[in-house]
């Protein structure tokens, strides 16, 4: 567990098997490109757990000439009474298992372990996937309920969001790195997203926060081909930079200022 960058988000010593179901279907249209991603998942073979869920994504990536806009549509319902943390539905981004699917977020290194973690503050990292918050990045979400007790909610089973990406680095033809022959591209772009989750528990009827939002501007930088090494998959590094959030962690005073996050790859 020592080297996991979010090692309390796993569970210790239980065995977390699934089955897991999916459709994918691509599309075209004018001036653009779209994919549906319907998945399935139900827990078998072991008795740790109990969770299932169906989840839909729908992306589309809009070119304008210069400008591109992407956006992506994203829910999940999940079922169960016992949830593995590693499995569930964050708020900010992917969950465990997908940071385990890549192997920079797989473990500390490329990522330093001070940047990850969960706490009454934003953190410094990010990975796209969930309900994609980005602003919300390693943030417990507290609740103070009637009964005086807290509950965190930056992780669930079931949510809904809205994202989206303008981006603009077309407009600058020191971008494009032709010089390298195309192997890097980096793009900025303006983001907003847009979201919610369950805030039950599983022994609970089912009940929803309210909407979330963030905005801001980041860039990316793609190196794309890596020269001799033909074989090695192009590596997408993120800088964004939530200037505003509309749900204001408990620590910090003003709904906009300066924060900075670093992530591999994009949800979309």
């Amino acid at each position: 567990m020592v080297y996991l960058i979010n090692k309390n988000e796993w569970g210790y010593q239980k065995l977390n098997g699934a089955l897991h179901a999916g459709l994918e279907h691509n599309y075209r249209y004018k001036k653009g490109t779209g994919t549906i991603n319907l998945n399935l998942r139900s827990s078998a073979f072991t008795y740790d757990y109990d969770f299932s869920a169906i989840t839909l994504c729908v992306v589309n990536k809009n070119d304008l000439g210069k400008i591109n806009i992407n956006t992506r549509v994203f829910g999940q319902v999940g079922f169960g009474n016992n949830i593995p943390y590693e499995s569930a539905l964050y708020v900010a981004g992917a969950n465990n298992e997908e940071l385990m699917d890549n192997k920079y977020t797989r473990s500390m290194g490329a990522v330093p372990p001070e940047f990850g973690g969960y706490g009454s503050l934003t953190n410094h990292f990010t990975a796209g996937g969930g309900l994609n918050l980005r602003g919300y990045s390693g943030y417990l979400l507290a609740d103070k309920q009637k009964d005086g007790t807290t509950r965190y909610n930056y992780k669930g089973t079931s949510g809904a969001a809205f994202n989206t990406e303008i981006e603009f680095g077309e407009l600058f033809k020191f971008m494009n790195f032709k010089f390298l022959k195309n192997s890097i591209k980096m793009n900025p772009y303006l983001f907003g997203d847009a979201g919610l989750i369950n805030t039950n528990f599983s022994y609970e009827s089912t009940k929803m926060s309210d909407i979330m939002y963030d905005a801001g501007v980041g860039t990316s930088l793609s190196i794309v081909r890596w020269g001799p090494l033909v074989n090695v998959a192009p590596l997408t590094i993120r800088f964004d930079m939530p200037l505003f959030i509309s749900r204001l962690p408990y620590a910090e005073k003003d709904y906009f200022q300066f924060r900075w996050m670093i992530g591999v790859s994009r949800a979309f």
